[in-house]
């Protein structure tokens, strides 16, 4: 159903009806679920292919390497603590 959503109609659809369901964190959560490591790393590869002309591959992957672990050192309260003041600001329509 995603890729129907992704290549032939608005997402918002979706969303929307996520959003009245409640369901929206359940999919996101789903959807983040089916990024497999191999997903992953091809992800990676095309975006080098095509976005990276300095570096070598082995140079790129050290770096997401190290991306990686510094987004996972941020504390969860902190995480916690943005999201609410993304969700004090917003206003749905």
């Amino acid at each position: 159903m995603d890729l129907l959503f992704s290549r032939y109609a608005s997402p918002f659809i979706l969303i929307d009806q996520l959003i009245l369901a409640h369901s929206l964190s359940n999919y996101i959560d789903d959807l983040f679920g089916f990024m497999t490591e191999e997903k992953q790393e091809k992800t990676n590869w095309e975006f080098f292919l095509h976005k990276i002309y300095n570096k070598s591959w082995k140079e790129f992957c050290d770096e997401i390497s190290v991306e990686n672990s510094v987004e996972n050192n941020v504390s969860i309260t902190d995480t916690l603590i943005k999201s609410k003041e993304i969700l004090n600001n917003f206003i749905p329509t």
